[in-house]
C-alpha cells in the first residue's frame, strides 16, 4: 500500500470519528479520560528507528484582529500560550444568549484561584452591526463581564463568520427564520495554548460546564507537563 493511500486513510478514519464525536456531543456524553484533540487538517507519514510512525496534524485557529467592550483592540497574539473559551453570541438575543452568558461567569467562578487566572475568554457577536462597543460595554456591565480575562468582540461581520465557520467549526450566520434574526452555535469552544481545539461543550448545560471545567484542569495539567519537559531538554 501506498504512502498517500494509507495517509488517506488514516485521514479518513479520523475524519469518521469527528460526526459521531458530535453526535455524542448532542447527547452530553463526555467520557473521555484525556482531553481530545478535534478536526485533523493532514497526515505525517514518518519512519523512526526503523518504525512508521503516523503524526496527526491538528488544524489550529486562525488570526484574528477584532475589538473589544472596551475599545481595545483584541488579537489571536493575546490568547499565544493560553488556555481559552470562545463563543459566538449577540446581544440582542433573548433565547439561549443569556444562558450561555451566565454560564460562561459560572464556568469563571468554577475555575477561580491560582490556576484558572490564567484561563482566558472570549466571545464573537454575530451581530457586529448592532453590537458597537458602546452597546458591548453596556452588556458587560449588565452581565458582569471581567474585562481582565473575557473580551466580547465587535468588528468586520465577514471576518467574524469566516472565522467561526472556518476556524472554530461553528456555524455564524444570519437567519431570518431564527429568533432574533441570527443563527449561532450553543457551543463553548475549548483552545488549547497551541491554538487547537481540544473541545465542543452545550453552553446552555450546567453538567457540560462542570465537564468543560474538569478538561481545562486536564488542560492545565497538560500544559505543566510539557512546559517540564522542554525545560529538562
Amino acid at each position: 500500500m501506498s504512502k498517500k493511500l494509507t495517509k488517506f486513510l488514516i485521514l479518513g478514519a479520523i475524519l469518521v470519528g469527528i460526526p459521531l464525536i458530535f453526535i455524542s456531543l448532542g447527547k452530553t456524553q463526555h467520557n473521555f479520560k484525556d482531553v481530545k484533540h478535534f478536526v485533523p487538517e493532514d497526515v505525517v507519514i514518518k519512519t523512526v528507528d526503523g518504525v512508521t510512525v503516523y503524526d496527526t496534524i491538528w488544524s489550529k485557529i486562525q488570526p484574528f484582529n477584532f475589538t473589544n467592550q472596551n475599545g481595545d483592540i483584541v488579537t489571536d497574539k493575546d490568547y499565544e500560550g493560553h488556555i481559552y473559551v470562545a463563543d459566538f453570541f449577540f446581544t440582542t438575543c433573548t433565547t439561549i444568549c443569556p444562558v450561555m452568558t451566565s454560564q460562561m461567569n459560572q464556568l469563571i467562578l468554577q475555575l477561580d484561584g491560582k490556576a484558572g487566572a490564567d484561563i482566558k475568554y472570549i466571545s464573537f457577536t454575530v451581530n457586529p452591526e448592532h453590537d458597537t462597543v458602546e452597546i458591548l460595554n453596556k452588556y458587560a456591565e449588565k452581565n458582569h463581564v471581567n474585562a481582565e480575562h473575557w473580551n466580547l468582540v465587535t468588528g468586520d461581520k465577514r471576518k467574524i463568520y469566516e472565522l467561526g465557520v472556518n476556524s472554530f467549526k461553528l456555524s455564524t450566520q444570519e437567519d431570518a427564520l431564527a429568533e432574533g434574526g441570527f443563527l449561532h452555535s450553543n457551543l463553548f469552544v475549548l483552545i488549547d495554548e497551541e491554538k487547537h481545539i481540544r473541545g465542543y461543550y452545550d453552553g446552555t448545560s450546567s453538567k457540560e460546564i462542570r465537564i468543560l471545567s474538569g478538561d481545562i484542569k486536564k488542560l492545565l495539567s497538560e500544559k505543566k507537563h510539557k512546559n517540564a519537559k522542554r525545560k529538562e531538554l
